[in-house]
């Protein structure tokens, strides 16, 4: 035991600040002004701050995108896995992606286009 004790320590030492690193970029990350709804034929902007729920026209059928509360999501979707509503409602980081209707919901801070 004695002999591992320093490669426990810095083992755990690593695993610590990777944690730390984690969480301080998630919550230092600029959260989004604006969201880009795009698909097959159009592009929208939209504000993050304005409640409301839109309907858009993918490849394969109707989705509703919802913004609520500062954050945007998809609500519903013909996709037969539903993935893209699983992903959640979010504001800024990693695009929401319905890969089945090729829509795509990208972010936009005050400064600059998110794309993860």
């Amino acid at each position: 035991m004695r002999k591992h004790l320093p490669t426990l320590i810095l083992s755990v030492s690593v695993a610590f600040c990777a944690i730390i690193a984690l969480l301080l970029g998630y919550l230092l990350a600029p959260k989004a002004a604006s969201a880009t709804i795009t698909g097959p034929g159009f592009s929208y902007s939209v504000s993050l701050s304005d409640d409301r729920v839109y309907a858009v026209e993918g490849k394969m059928g109707e989705m509703l995108i919802e913004v609520k509360d500062g954050k945007i999501g998809v609500k519903q979707s013909g996709c037969p896995n539903q993935y893209c509503v699983h992903q959640g409602f979010r504001d800024g980081g990693a695009s929401i992606v319905c890969a089945y209707n090729e829509v795509m919901i990208g972010f936009q801070t005050s400064d600059y286009e998110v794309i993860a």
